[in-house]
């Protein structure tokens, strides 16, 4: 069921423009990376979808491959994402039922991405974005940043032009 899981996960965000390495998908604008990466549950058959922005600017060495979640610069889960727009989103996405119930499942996950999820992540590839909403304006609760403090961000981005 893994297996159906991923390959519609990657037939529509590759209707949506993004990349596939591994387990993670990416969408490249200029040197900020917007990232969905599948991870498997270790407790249930379910999985995660984490969601994340890169920049790659931000990177000292020399970037030649797409980072893992753990070094990406903002990081939330599907359901933080969806915190506010739909009301009690799933934690994880079971891979329990039938595929048939499985895959209805997984289409009314690609709604949501689709509808809310990307939305929101897409209008964060651009540095205008963060000069305008970061830090005060910005839902902390949503994506979380990692691997850079705060103040060093918001120099980071005031540099950009």
């Amino acid at each position: 069921m893994r297996e159906i899981a991923i390959k519609e996960l990657n037939d529509f965000l590759k209707e949506k423009g993004f990349k596939k390495t591994g387990l993670v998908w990416y969408l490249k604008n200029n040197d900020i990376y917007l990232l969905c990466e599948y991870q498997g549950s270790r407790i249930s058959k379910s999985f995660y979808l984490n969601f994340g922005l890169y920049f790659s600017l931000l990177t000292y060495e020399n970037f030649t491959k797409i980072p893992k979640s753990d070094d990406w610069h903002f990081v939330g889960r599907y359901n933080q994402i969806l915190k506010g727009f739909v009301d009690a989103p799933e934690t994880q996405i079971s891979l329990e039922n039938t595929e048939t119930d499985i895959l209805l499942n997984l289409n009314n996950v690609k709604v949501k991405i689709e509808k809310f999820i990307l939305p929101y992540l897409l209008q964060m590839q651009d540095y205008k974005y963060f000069k305008d909403n970061f830090p005060d304006d910005f839902n902390h609760d949503k994506l979380w940043l990692q691997n850079i403090r705060e103040n060093d961000f918001i120099e980071f981005v005031q540099s950009q032009s």
